[in-house]
């Protein structure tokens, strides 16, 4: 008798025991769904920090981390983090878009129901909006490589969820292009221009990037499509120049700069670019001298009525400067070719290539006063004072590019 009792004791142990241990299962269960509970509240409350604190216990813990909500939860909670006003609260969390971003992952690794399915677009709504904030912050800062990065993902999470962004297809590509990364800038600008975006320079920079690259025939094609879109668009023309040139065309490269000129004859930029293009073929030692010549004087005569048009030009002034000074040394390279003999048409073509480089000197003294700190105005007018023995203000000009450096 005593022994069946002593058995029964044990088995009622046991019982109890196993009691214990549930309920000591449910009252941890209980506790950390209880830190879901109080990281929701907090975070309603506008207490980001508690919120915080509480949803990382919950993310951490088997029973809760395998739920849904619990993600959900925590990436609202870190996109508050990262749109908060306050310091204290922003400072939680220096990567809170990227936790969010992880989070509503995990969200739709739980979730294959789709029971969570408008709470996640309304976080995923606002997770675009962050991303696509901080690309617009790091681009206001010129950090154009994050600039490309936030935009990216921006433009990526859309189209996951089924939109085309084509603002922030053109954000990531610009920032690229800005950034030096033409790769990242010739993928974006090719999605947009087969979509048709309705904005010239899309195709007028992704055709000037092809032709840096020696794609003339995928520069022809955007061209072209550009070229449909905007028939009036002088980039388009430009870039089309450039490809003429690039390609040994120089009589479809005059044209389409004859062209050019008859485009707008009030507008300085215009008479800059052609000058500029006239200048190239003027420096192509290919070419004839007597089509060399020519194509200086229609790059001098450009570049004067750009800036009589609009004087305080600074590229046209420097241009202009620097294509008399090219003049000078054009005939001083001549020059110093003649036999030791010839002194009387050396010193002629000396004092020949000194006319050209006093005609530079007024435009660069303009370059430099519009610009005071460009090293190449500053270094070309050093070079004409030495020549020409201009002592004192050879002395200013270095003045000058000292306190540039």
């Amino acid at each position: 008798m005593f022994l069946i009792n002593h058995q029964l004791e044990k088995i009622k142990m046991k019982k109890l025991s196993l009691i214990l241990v549930v309920l000591l299962f449910a009252t941890m269960s209980f506790a950390q769904k209880a830190a879901v509970r109080d990281a929701e509240a907090n975070s309603k409350k506008g207490k980001l920090d508690k919120a915080k604190e509480s949803i990382e216990l919950a993310v951490k813990d088997p029973t809760t981390s395998v739920e849904a909500r619990t993600w959900l939860i925590r990436a609202n909670i870190y996109l508050d983090i990262y749109s908060s006003p306050l310091p204290m609260y922003k400072a939680l969390s220096p990567n809170a878009l990227d936790i969010a971003k992880e989070s509503l992952a995990k969200v739709k690794a739980l979730d294959t129901k789709n029971e969570l399915k408008e709470d996640v677009a309304k976080a995923n709504a606002n997770l675009v909006s962050g991303l696509y904030n901080s690309g617009a912050a790091f681009y206001g800062a010129k950090n154009y490589t994050e600039a490309a990065k936030a935009f990216e993902e921006t433009y990526t999470l859309n189209k996951e969820l089924g939109k085309t962004d084509t603002a922030s297809m053109f954000n990531a590509g610009l920032s690229s292009e800005l950034g030096k990364d033409e790769t990242n800038a010739i993928r974006y600008y090719t999605l947009l221009v087969d979509l048709k975006y309705p904005q010239a320079p899309v195709y007028s920079s992704l055709a000037v990037m092809l032709i840096n690259k020696g794609k003339f025939d995928d520069a022809k094609v955007v061209i072209e499509k550009g070229k449909i879109q905007f028939p009036d668009n002088f980039d388009m023309l430009i870039a089309e120049t450039n490809v003429f040139l690039k390609t040994g065309q120089t009589e479809k490269a005059l044209n389409a700069l004859e062209t050019a000129l008859k485009k707008d004859t009030t507008n300085q930029t215009i008479y800059f670019a052609v000058g500029a293009n006239y200048n190239i073929l003027g420096n192509d030692v290919t070419k004839p001298a007597d089509f060399r010549a020519a194509c200086y004087q229609k790059a001098e005569k450009a570049y004067l009525k750009a800036l009589s048009i609009k004087p305080e030009y600074f590229d046209a002034s420097y241009n202009l400067g620097a294509l008399y000074v090219n003049k000078a040394s054009g005939i001083i390279e001549e020059a110093n070719k003649l036999p030791l003999t010839e002194t009387v048409k050396y010193d002629k073509l000396k004092a020949d290539a000194d006319v050209f480089l006093k005609m530079a000197i007024p435009y660069l003294e303009k370059a430099h006063k519009l610009e005071p700190k460009d090293m190449s105005s500053m270094s070309a007018l050093k070079e004409i004072y030495t020549r020409l023995q201009m002592e004192d203000k050879r002395k200013a000009i270095i003045v000058d590019i000292e306190a540039a450096k």
